[in-house]
């Protein structure tokens, strides 16, 4: 029979080296004993983290932290359904981030349908840098998500659009104040509407659609030029299908054409550099703003960019 080894009775000065010679993934499960143990971690275990991961997915949440002074990331694995007996998720994220002391995350990425008390664990998070719903993420999971994280996201990115209506994807786009990007084909197809965009409070969006038509184009520029909201949108960003008749698009706008070349700056500062394109089309509301399409030839398709000068 073999005697447990009294780790937390050693002093301090030799639990140092001890922890020295340890993984990283043996350090946190020591720490997740007891607060006692816990609090000795933080205090003796000294490293930095440069950026943390998470993946959720029907049965477990993944963390990927990269340390600064380790060569190998970090994993962590635990189950999303709880079991009697063992730790809450909520628990075990919040001493994990705890002991690393980071609730700040790189990027989430949602795959599947997942235990119930994963959104009570996201509750935690104070700061998201990418946010990714992935296609075959639930909708009600989606959306929950969404709720919790859209405040503290830079930047969200869907696969899918886990909205039922119109109304409902309104809703979103005006709670979601930075960047948005959607990958996904037939947006027109699930009935939305660009309108929605007229009322998005994210200063630049992306949206990868190929089967938009020229007409579903003009009809959301004819309404910004008609347009009342004061939405802060700065910049729109579609990749559509090269066979797409620019100067149908174009005709009743109004548009005024350019060659030379001009850098676009957002009035907030972003994580991506301004923008420089030459050429394109002036159009200006009545109160005098001014937008700027441009259009750019690619191997995926036609770049279509809409910017809203201040």
């Amino acid at each position: 029979m073999t005697t447990p080894f009294p780790l937390l009775r050693l002093p301090r000065l030799a639990l140092i080296p001890v922890f020295q010679h340890m993984e990283p993934s043996e350090i946190i499960a020591s720490s997740l004993l007891s607060n006692r143990a816990k609090n000795l971690v933080k205090i003796l275990w000294k490293t930095s983290v440069n950026s943390i991961n998470f993946l959720v997915d029907i049965n477990d949440l993944s963390i990927l932290a990269y340390l600064s002074n380790y060569y190998k990331p970090l994993r962590l694995h635990i189950k999303t359904k709880p079991v009697n007996g063992t730790i809450s998720l909520s628990k075990w994220l919040e001493r994990v981030l705890d002991v690393l002391n980071s609730y700040s995350i790189f990027q989430i990425n949602l795959h599947g349908s997942p235990g119930l008390d994963v959104s009570d664990a996201l509750t935690i998070l104070k700061e998201v840098r990418y946010l990714y719903i992935m296609a075959n993420c639930p909708n009600s999971f989606a959306k929950k998500a969404l709720e919790i994280l859209t405040p503290v996201t830079t930047e969200t990115v869907m696969f899918k659009i886990p909205f039922e209506s119109q109304e409902e994807l309104e809703i979103f786009m005006k709670s979601n104040k930075k960047y948005l990007s959607i990958f996904i084909e037939g947006f027109s197809k699930l009935k939305f509407k660009m309108d929605a965009f007229l009322v998005s409070n994210s200063l630049r969006l992306l949206l990868r659609e190929k089967s938009l038509s020229a007409r579903s184009i003009k009809e959301f520029l004819s309404n910004w030029l008609q347009n009342e909201h004061h939405s802060p949108l700065e910049h729109l960003t579609m990749i559509i299908d090269e066979s797409v008749d620019r100067l149908e698009l174009l005709e009743g706008l109004g548009a005024a054409p350019f060659s030379e070349e001009r850098t676009f700056h957002y009035s907030k500062e972003l994580e991506i550099l301004p923008n420089t394109f030459s050429g394109g089309y002036d159009i200006r509301r009545i109160n005098g703003k001014k937008a700027t399409i441009s259009f750019e030839d690619g191997y995926q398709g036609t770049r279509f960019d809409f910017y809203v000068w201040p």
